[in-house]
């Protein structure tokens, strides 16, 4: 086994991911920037200034895909429509983007606990029902294409 003199911490590899002293890199100062770092490399070319601005960009397209106004999703409406969009921005966020609850949630005007309860009925629904699961997929996708780092 090869020895390494200097061996990086997770609140390191944290800061070096997400930029020193930003939320994210005090929120993921531990294993899990690790799995997301062995997950998707390059999420770690993606900074905490770009993710804010990427979580807009996946509002616009998941509202385009199921059909709804994007400002909506940032508003106060709880019909069931919306409710679905923006759960969706709260599943890719998580798991796409890498993003926290607390980070999604002030994206989107909402709290933290409200992105985690919403991300967990997603991924309900993403097993319960087809046509959900497909829209979900599309907008991982289009997340998968605009983080590209090619």
């Amino acid at each position: 086994m090869t020895e390494y003199p200097y061996q990086e911490t997770d609140q390191q590899l944290a800061n070096r991911m997400f930029g020193a002293g930003t939320a994210l890199a005090t929120h993921y100062g531990t294993a899990r920037a690790r799995r997301i770092a062995a997950e998707r490399p390059e999420c770690e070319a993606i900074n905490t200034a770009d993710r804010g601005d990427l979580i807009h960009e996946v509002v616009r397209y998941a509202a385009h895909i199921w059909q709804c106004e994007p400002g909506l999703v940032y508003s106060q409406e709880r019909t069931a429509a919306v409710v679905r969009v923006r759960n969706t921005v709260y599943l890719v966020a998580h798991h796409e983007l890498g993003m926290g609850w607390s980070d999604i949630g002030r994206a989107l005007k909402r709290n933290h606990t409200s992105t985690l309860r919403g991300e967990r009925n997603a991924r309900d629904a993403v097993t319960r029902d087809p046509l959900f699961a497909a829209r979900v997929n599309a907008v991982k996708g289009f997340v998968r294409k605009l983080t590209d780092t090619e």
